[in-house]
């Protein structure tokens, strides 16, 4: 018969800890989203026909914000001058 091969913890995928299982969500969580990102984007560009826009917007196509009213105010005098 030929030698059982120990089978470890690692080999099979099961976490150690309640830490390592965190991780493995979070990984998996934040692979899924990036994977659900990329798929929004090209069915965009190709079913809907909507071109990809660049992940920065130049500062000229921003219009500059409106500036606030001063009021006009009394100077008052100081005390102790």
């Amino acid at each position: 018969m030929p030698a059982r091969r120990r089978l470890k913890r690692a080999d099979l995928g099961i976490a150690k800890t309640a830490r390592e299982e965190k991780k493995r969500a979070r990984d998996a969580k934040q692979k899924e989203d990036a994977e659900n990102a990329r798929m929004l984007a090209m069915y965009n560009e190709h079913v809907l026909g909507v071109k990809p826009t660049p992940g920065m917007v130049p500062l000229s196509a921003i219009a500059p914000a409106a500036p606030k009213p001063v009021e006009n105010r009394e100077e008052v005098g100081s005390f102790g001058d």
